[in-house]
């Protein structure tokens, strides 16, 4: 047949553009789907590390002084030693410099020994200090102190008395405490070996 039909159209013309405000360019192409893919994004916070304080020194540079001052202090004596670890250092004191024996009277050579233990203690304060008390496997006939571990442990708390002087700032960084004879550095059979046994041990640490 020769009659044509026409396009048909349909009601609705192309989608119309979101209207613009008077004086507002239009957005660039392209820049919704941006926005769209910005909103997607969650932001999140990271804290930053914490910086170290600038005036606290490294564990084993203080631990390094202490022993320097330590050794110092020592001065070559045969009845002193000290003893550097990774994180501590230790001062043993013999009983020849420390106690009379069987008692916890001190020996007139510990008090100027202490007290130079003091001004280090009190130089570092960011130092813990622990003192221990030995004592040979001798049995102790005392009524005071009815076996070995009373007298290192009295001992011990005499040396840490004598150190914090009244202080009570030193004081709470001091712990004092005894083994008795059940940390033997050398034999008890000769005598030698037991004088090496009676001795207090001052550990000086880190607090942290």
């Amino acid at each position: 047949m020769g009659s044509r039909r026409g396009a048909v159209r349909t009601g609705r013309g192309p989608e119309a553009p979101p209207p613009v405000n008077a004086g507002e360019a239009p957005p660039p192409a392209g820049a919704a789907a941006a926005s769209s893919r910005r909103s997607r994004r969650v932001a999140v916070a990271v804290p930053a590390a914490a910086a170290p304080a600038a005036d606290a020194p490294a564990p084993d540079v203080t631990i390094a002084a202490a022993a320097d001052a330590l050794t110092a202090l020592a001065g070559g004596s045969e009845a002193m030693a000290v003893t550097r670890g990774d994180a501590d250092v230790v001062l043993t004191l013999g009983e020849a410099v420390s106690f009379a024996p069987g008692g916890t009277d001190l020996a007139p050579g510990a008090e100027p020994i202490l007290a130079g233990l003091r001004r280090i203690a009190e130089a570092m304060g960011d130092l813990r200090i622990e003192v221990v008390g030995h004592t040979d496997d001798r049995p102790i006939r005392s009524p005071r102190y009815p076996s070995n571990l009373e007298l290192s442990l009295a001992r011990a708390a005499r040396v840490a008395h004598e150190l914090a002087a009244g202080d009570a700032a030193l004081g709470a960084r001091i712990v004092a405490s005894g083994r008795g004879p059940y940390w033997p550095v050398a034999s008890n059979d000769d005598a030698s070996g037991r004088a090496r046994n009676r001795r207090v041990e001052i550990r000086l640490r880190p607090a942290s």
